[in-house]
C-alpha cells in the first residue's frame, strides 16, 4: 500500500540493485530488512521493478523469522520507522488532528449534556475533551518538528551520498 503498488512478496529478501542506488539508501534497520529498501527506494524516487520468481522448496525453518507474530511486529515497526523518518507530517498532523477532533468532540458532547441536566458535572468528559485537546496539540507541533529534522536528515543523507560517490 505505502509503495502503491501490488507485490505480492515484498519479504522474500531477494533484490538486485545498481551501485547509485545503493548509495542512496541508508538502512537503519538492524538487519537488511527488503521492506526498508523498498520503502526507501520509493520516498527517493529510485525504480523498483516486479520480477516474478518461483522459491525452492523450504528445507529448514528460517533462522531469521523465529515466529511469525514476531516478524510481524519487527515489519510494523520498520514501516512505522520509515514512514515516520520520511512522512513525519503525515503521520503527527493527521493523528494529532484525529485527536484534537475527538477532543473537541467529547467537549461538545459535554456541554450538550451538562445543558440537559444541568446537576450533571460530566467532569470525566471535561478531562478526556482537555487531554485530548493537548495530545492532539502535541502531536500536531511534533510533525512540524519532525518535518523540520526531516529536512536535516535529507541533507546529511544527500552529503553522505556525495562523499561516498568520490
Amino acid at each position: 500500500m505505502i509503495l502503491g503498488k501490488n507485490l505480492k512478496d515484498t519479504a522474500s529478501g531477494f533484490r538486485a540493485i545498481n551501485k547509485e542506488g545503493m548509495q542512496r539508501l541508508f538502512l537503519l534497520a538492524d538487519y537488511a530488512s527488503p521492506l526498508e529498501s523498498l520503502i526507501q527506494a520509493k520516498m527517493k524516487n529510485l525504480g523498483i521493478a516486479i520480477i516474478e520468481t518461483i522459491p525452492n522448496e523450504t528445507k529448514r525453518p528460517s533462522r531469521l523469522v523465529k515466529s511469525i507474530p514476531k516478524y510481524v511486529t519487527r515489519s510494523a515497526g520498520i514501516i512505522l520507522d520509515n514512514l515516520i523518518i520520511y512522512r513525519p507530517l503525515q503521520i503527527f498532523f493527521t493523528t494529532g488532528v484525529l485527536i484534537t477532533l475527538f477532543g473537541f468532540l467529547t467537549g461538545i458532547l459535554r456541554l450538550i449534556l451538562v445543558r440537559q441536566n444541568p446537576d450533571n458535572e460530566s467532569l470525566t468528559l471535561l478531562l478526556v475533551s482537555i487531554a485530548s485537546i493537548i495530545i492532539g496539540s502535541q502531536s500536531i507541533f511534533f510533525g512540524l518538528m519532525a518535518r523540520a529534522n526531516r529536512a536535516n536528515r535529507l541533507i546529511a543523507e544527500e552529503t553522505f551520498y556525495r562523499v561516498n560517490k568520490k
